[in-house]
Order: structure tokens, then sequence, then C-alpha cells
């Protein structure tokens, strides 16, 4: 209880400039729901210029329009078995002789998502360069709230 009211005495003390705020009330939420796979052909790999690097894939979706980018909400989950995961998220990965940190996250933009997937690989004195896989077959379930 104590952590919520020094939370809520620091939200109320803050000095920003809220002129720019937009506060509106909708009697009406529309919400869209899409499920998506990416399949591994579809991961496209980005290496920065420097060696190291991401996978990312574009996924269209009509569904944000300038009201959502403006004014609306877009989450996106990974489908793990029978779990939902918000992005993003970190799992933290094996093969049985070498461990990595793989991150997932998102962004979004009008008409669409873009998916990113990054590996980190701890330089743990390992002597095999080794480069993780590009990222499997992954699902997602993306909600779009206007």
């Amino acid at each position: 209880m104590l952590t919520l009211l020094t939370i809520c005495a620091g939200f109320a003390s803050c000095d920003e400039d809220f002129d720019n705020w937009r506060s509106e009330t909708r009697d009406e939420v529309d919400w869209t729901n899409a499920r998506v796979t990416i399949d591994v052909n579809d991961w496209i790999y980005d290496s920065n210029g420097n060696g190291s690097g991401y996978y990312y894939s574009d996924i269209k979706v009509k569904e944000i329009d300038k009201e959502v980018y403006r004014y609306g909400l877009v989450c996106c989950y990974l489908y793990d078995g029978d779990v939902q995961t918000q992005l993003p998220c970190t799992r933290y990965m094996t093969d049985g002789k070498h461990e990595w940190q793989r991150t997932i996250d998102f962004d979004f933009y009008r008409r669409g998502v873009t998916i990113y997937v990054t590996d980190f690989v701890p330089q743990n004195g390992a002597s095999d360069n080794f480069v993780p896989d590009e990222p499997e077959d992954m699902k997602f379930r993306i909600a779009v709230i206007k």
C-alpha cells in the first residue's frame, strides 16, 4: 500500500507541461485481434553494418490507421505453447553447448507492425565464434484498440 501511495505522490508532483495533452472519453471501444505466424523464411537479417545484428519481419495491419497511431493502443503477444507472453520479452536459450539471450520486441506504424528478434551471446571466453540460428517459426497475436 505504501508503494502505491509513493507512486501516486510521484505522479502528482510532476512539473511537466501538459498543455498539449488531449484527453477524450469514448462510449464505445473498437478492437481487433489478428493472429500471425512468421515462418522461418520470413525473417530478414539486418547487420547494422557492424557485424552484430537482429532479425525482423514486417506485418501489414490495416486496422492501424491514423486514429490508432495517434490515440489508440497496439499490443503484441508471443504464443509460447499454450501461453501468451506480452512483448517485449526476453528468453534464455540453449542448444546444450551454448547459452544466449533472445529478446523479442516490436514497434508499430500506420498500417503495420515490425517484430524484432535480437540474440545476445555472452563472450565468456567462448572461442568457437558461436552464432545462433535464425529465429524459428513464431506465432503472435496483435491486438489493436481504437
